[in-house]
């Protein structure tokens, strides 16, 4: 019953940050149409004629739209593929402008080009950090929250709902051969 308070607290605190229900996060994030209007100032710095350079686009697009893909992504990585393909299309879009190649090239050469991780990496990899930073806190919420037997077994039943972080963060260690360590 103590972890599902501080569970409700936790999500009471995020709810809080990321500003009203936690449903619309789910559904449409509120920072994908920011993102999407900051792709216009890719595609103004990228004019062939008077543009800036490859390099200096990827910085900036780093630090407008990425910064903002990476806030929260902790939040929004428990939401339907749907949305996260639509981040993804932002972020194929944004280094198809910085890159310069043609649209119709394989995604894998533009990851090559750009120097840059595919966005499902990236969000695994901040997954997995902050798991580690939460189990290495001795009082955080995370770390005492597991998921019941009769919930593991919803879950598997249920393959189109989401597991809980934790479930997710060591289903992601497990596959990476890391599950000595939790």
């Amino acid at each position: 019953m103590f972890a599902f308070k501080r569970a409700k607290a936790l999500a009471r605190c995020i709810r809080r940050l990321v500003g009203g229900n936690l449903g619309l996060i789910s559904s449409h994030p509120p920072f994908l149409k920011k993102c999407e209007k900051s792709l216009n100032i890719l595609k103004v710095l990228s004019k062939t004629s008077w543009g800036a350079d490859r390099t200096s686009l990827l910085r900036i697009y780093q630090a407008v739209i990425l910064s903002r893909i990476y806030y929260g992504c902790i939040v929004y990585g428990s939401t339907r593929p749907t949305v996260l393909r639509r981040l993804d299309t932002i972020h194929h879009s944004a280094l198809w402008i910085c890159s310069g190649i043609f649209r119709t090239s394989p995604m894998e050469n533009l990851y090559v080009i750009c120097h840059q991780l595919p966005l499902h990496f990236r969000r695994q990899k901040n997954s997995a950090m902050y798991f580690f930073r939460a189990q290495s806190v001795q009082k955080h919420p995370i770390r005492q929250l597991t998921l019941p037997v009769s919930h593991r077994r919803l879950y598997a039943a249920r393959p189109s709902h989401i597991l809980p972080f934790c479930e997710r963060a060591k289903m992601l260690l497990h596959d990476s051969d890391f599950s000595n360590i939790i």
